[in-house]
């Protein structure tokens, strides 16, 4: 009973936030649900070609990867190729002409945080400590999207939180994207890479800096959203 009704403050923070989200995904399955069923069945044929095993970063000489020096280490090998990490992405949306954003690093305290919390303290399991992201305004620009990063990028593995299927509310507090974790080339350092869409993409980052009545930033909200989640996953 307290684990349901901490899962329960955690969606109350979000409630605003995962219905306007619905609202908007309610808009995009209303005019898109024929690209969408299509975007499914690409990302199934893409998942058919990925390893079956959870990817992985590689092994590291001097540290164990459930050790603090791991992350240290790790870290240094992805500064070593921060120039060049997202260039072939890049590449991809500029032919075809989408956004394209290059995220910050995620924060150590962040990383030991969801290591501790979803990964039993293996630091090798964090596959989003480099990001960036490509916007698409339109479910049909994403399924143009997905061949031409399968045929450019080492894909590992794809979460597609835009399925007609995904509880949103109860997953991500109501967003929705595409994650793909790519191998990083000449290495077996994985980064992410993120697909989101237009009109959901512009309500997340209008609504980042707006504070509630509680003063809770949608930011705020989501990071307090998914603390719950994720000590209340640890905990089962």
């Amino acid at each position: 009973m307290r684990a349901k009704k901490q899962f329960l403050e955690a969606r109350s923070i979000c409630n605003v936030d995962m219905k306007e989200y619905g609202l908007i995904w309610e808009r995009v399955l209303k005019k898109q649900l024929s690209a969408i069923v299509t975007m499914e069945e690409l990302i199934a044929s893409v998942q058919g070609t990925l390893p079956v095993m959870e990817p992985s970063q590689p092994e590291l000489e001097g540290a164990h990867c459930t050790d603090v020096d791991y992350l240290v280490l790790l870290n240094m090998e992805f500064e070593e190729h921060d120039d060049t990490l997202f260039l072939e992405a890049e590449a991809v949306a500029a032919e075809m002409k989408f956004e394209f954003h290059k995220g910050p690093s995620k924060k150590d305290e962040r990383c030991m945080e969801k290591a501790e919390l979803s990964y039993q303290d293996n630091f090798a399991r964090l596959k989003d400590l480099r990001r960036a992201s490509i916007v698409c305004a339109t479910v049909d620009e994403i399924c143009l999207l997905i061949p031409a990063l399968q045929s450019r990028l080492t894909l590992l593995r794809v979460k597609n939180r835009f399925r007609r299927d995904f509880d949103a509310n109860n997953e991500s507090a109501g967003y929705r994207d595409l994650q793909f974790n790519v191998q990083v080339p000449g290495t077996k350092l994985i980064r992410e890479l993120q697909v989101h869409l237009a009109d959901i993409e512009e309500f997340k980052t209008k609504n980042r800096d707006v504070a509630d009545a509680s003063g809770r930033t949608g930011h705020n909200r989501y990071v307090a959203f998914r603390a719950i989640k994720e000590r209340l996953g640890k905990k089962e």
